[in-house]
């Protein structure tokens, strides 16, 4: 399946913003995403969050996660809030595609790090429990000669018992096992 996260309405500095700008931008992103997909969403990426994105966030009963970390493996409760972060890791990412300076050549190299990347973790899940994230974008991976690395990869993956899931089916599988929604 697939999921639309919201990235704010233009994609701001939010923390370039006051709290009442930031939660205008918000709030006029759950809109739009309603409107053209017939649901908000329950999920917030912003790139570059404020101290107060998490607070404005819990504002809107929507959401029951944010992504805006790179501190952790695996999902977490934020104190203060209660609001479920699921981590995200910029490595396997599709967006190395798009700068020289970064790996990914060719499809084939995407393929490589995602397979590899897998392998480590499925032999570490034998200790404790992993989560792989694999960022992707439409305007990226949706393109024919990129997309064949994430053919190969789900094809790989199915070969083994793992569980290939949405942020929003990890987030109420987290929620659901080891906390409470706000």
């Amino acid at each position: 399946g697939h999921e639309i996260c919201d990235h704010g309405y233009r994609w701001t500095e939010l923390y370039r913003l006051t709290y009442e700008q930031e939660r205008e931008e918000i709030k006029k992103s759950i809109e739009l995403i309603e409107r053209i997909t017939g649901k908000k969403p329950v999920g917030f990426y912003a790139r570059e969050p404020s101290e107060n994105t998490l607070d404005i966030l819990s504002e809107f009963r929507n959401f029951i996660y944010d992504s805006d970390a790179y501190n952790d493996d695996l999902p977490y409760f934020y104190k203060k809030t209660g609001m479920l972060i699921i981590p995200y890791t910029p490595d396997a990412n599709d967006f190395h595609f798009l700068y020289p300076m970064h790996r990914f050549a060719n499809s084939e190299d995407f393929f490589i790090y995602l397979r590899d990347t897998f392998d480590v973790l499925y032999r570490e899940s034998r200790e404790s429990p992993k989560l792989m994230n694999v960022g992707l974008h439409v305007r990226i991976s949706g393109r024919p000669g990129r997309f064949v690395a994430l053919e190969k990869f789900i094809k790989y993956v199915k070969e083994y018992d793992v569980w290939i899931a949405t942020r929003e089916e990890i987030a109420r599988f987290w929620i659901e096992n080891f906390g409470e929604k706000r």
